[in-house]
């Protein structure tokens, strides 16, 4: 039998280090059709950068949530704790944006940096549009959260885990497995 390894999440895409503009990113997006590209773009080009950020964000936390309930919602609901969670819950009126990128982190769909940085997107988006917020989104700002919702999220293929772990749980819950099963290495 080899060696043990923990199943780590995907790094991201990797971006050449030229990138400075919405225009560098934007392609590398594969979960956005081409005309929600240009209207990202659209939106930096016209100084809208609240607009193009939380477009994006919204974008990536739909994805990301997605991506998770294809897990099937009762294990993501005994993962948070709610057990009246079964296949009707609704994803996106259930779990919270902070919610979603600490299951995907403790899952492995996400690694630890892409966690941190959509942590720290996530609290940015909810300080400039909370009525506290003195300042607006300025550049820099919403480039980063376009730039890790991208790089971690609407950028990344399709995770295939998800419905092979699913199938092991089941596996798990209803029968006896041998050692030698080859799903258990």
């Amino acid at each position: 039998m080899s060696e043990i390894q923990i199943w780590q999440g995907p790094d991201g895409v990797a971006f050449p280090s030229s990138v400075k503009d919405a225009q560098d990113i934007v392609p590398y997006a594969n979960h956005l059709s081409q005309k929600q590209k240009d209207q990202i773009v659209a939106a930096f080009q016209f100084e809208a950068y609240d607009m193009a950020s939380e477009y994006t964000w919204k974008k990536a936390m739909i994805k990301l949530k997605d991506t998770l309930s294809t897990l099937g919602m009762k294990f993501i609901g005994e993962m948070i704790g709610k057990d009246d969670f079964d296949d009707t819950t609704s994803v996106d009126s259930e779990i919270t944006d902070f919610t979603a990128i600490q299951l995907a982190e403790q899952l492995g769909v996400i690694n630890n940096t892409a966690a941190l940085r959509l942590r720290q997107s996530n609290e940015l988006i909810s300080h400039y549009f909370s009525k506290e917020a003195k300042e607006e989104l300025d550049y820099a700002t919403a480039f980063s959260i376009v730039k890790s919702s991208v790089q971690y999220i609407l950028g990344e293929s399709d995770i295939s885990i998800a419905l092979e772990f699913s199938n092991f749980r089941q596996r798990l819950l209803n029968e006896s497995l041998r050692s030698d099963d080859t799903q258990l290495e």
